[in-house]
This record gives C-alpha cells, sequence and structure tokens, in this order.
C-alpha cells in the first residue's frame, strides 16, 4: 500500500519535471504532504509514511530495487493500459512512448514496452498540459484543501488512521 501511495504522490511529481515542466519545490512538497495525509487514511501507520519528499525518494528507490520485477501480470497489465490509452485518441504521442521514457529504459523493458520515436516538442506539449494541475493545485493554500479535506471526512464520518488537525 505504501508504493502505492508513493505512485499518486512522489512519482506523480517526477513524471512532468522529467518532460520540462517546472514544479517548484514548495508545491510539490505540498502535493506529497497531502498524500501522506491520504496514507494515514488508507490505513498506512504514520510511522511508515515518510514524512518528506527526500525520504520518500530513498524509500521509493529501495521498494524499487526489492520489488520491480518481470511478471507475466504486470506485462499484461500494461499492454491493457496502453490499449485504453490508445482508445482514447491523443493526439501526438504514443502512450508507449511516454511511458517508456517516463518509466526509463529498466523499467519499460520489465513491462515489456517497445519504444517508439519520441519528439522533445511532443514531450513539451503533453507537459504543458499537465502543468496546468499543478498551477491550480498552487493556486490555494494548502491549509485550506486540508481543512476542507478534514471537513468533509467529518461529513462522512470517516475517521483516518491516525490524528491530524489542521484547523
Amino acid at each position: 500500500m505504501l508504493a502505492t501511495m508513493l505512485s499518486f504522490s512522489l512519482i506523480v511529481i517526477r513524471g512532468p519535471r522529467k518532460i520540462g515542466v517546472s514544479v517548484d519545490k514548495i508545491t510539490a512538497e505540498e502535493y506529497y504532504q497531502l498524500w501522506v495525509y491520504i496514507g494515514g487514511l488508507m490505513g498506512i501507520r504514520k510511522e511508515y509514511l515518510p514524512q518528506n519528499m527526500q525520504s520518500a525518494s530513498v524509500l521509493e528507490r529501495g521498494i524499487r530495487r526489492r520489488e520491480f520485477r518481470e511478471s507475466e501480470g504486470g506485462v499484461e497489465l500494461t499492454k491493457v493500459l496502453v490499449a485504453y490509452l490508445s482508445s482514447l485518441g491523443v493526439k501526438g504521442i504514443s502512450p508507449e512512448s511516454l511511458m517508456y521514457y517516463l518509466l526509463g529504459e529498466n523499467l519499460a523493458d520489465i513491462l515489456d514496452l517497445k519504444p517508439q520515436s519520441i519528439l522533445k516538442s511532443q514531450l513539451v506539449a503533453t507537459g504543458l498540459r499537465t502543468q496546468n494541475f499543478f498551477k491550480a493545485f498552487s493556486e490555494r493554500n494548502f491549509r485550506d484543501v486540508l481543512v476542507d479535506f478534514e471537513r468533509n471526512l467529518k461529513k462522512e464520518n470517516i475517521k483516518p488512521a491516525f490524528n491530524i488537525s489542521f484547523e
């Protein structure tokens, strides 16, 4: 579960940066901290949650070294994901090429991804669309996002795995 949480937090920040989209350190850390909170809601014990992106990066590299191996299920799931993304009809770059570039050669090989030609201009165009998400996220004060989140949890009577108060 911790690796999944890192996929939705740390890895989401790396992708845009890898294609040249600027995600400032404050926005990146605030986004990561939102996922630390969500990780607590998912039941991950607080002592297992890396408390900053630097610690999360160290943990992620260790998980990748220890756990990432070729598997029939992983290859099949990747093929299904590529087929689905291809069916969306996004113009400019193939999903398989973008995934190959973002994941890197070693992981792409494990998942049996075959690279196609990747043009820098296509990656930049994709990155610019991604940047809108981070711009919208950074326009709100992070504390306001968490206060709203906590209010909604209380309204739905959902209890996180550990107590954090933002009001």
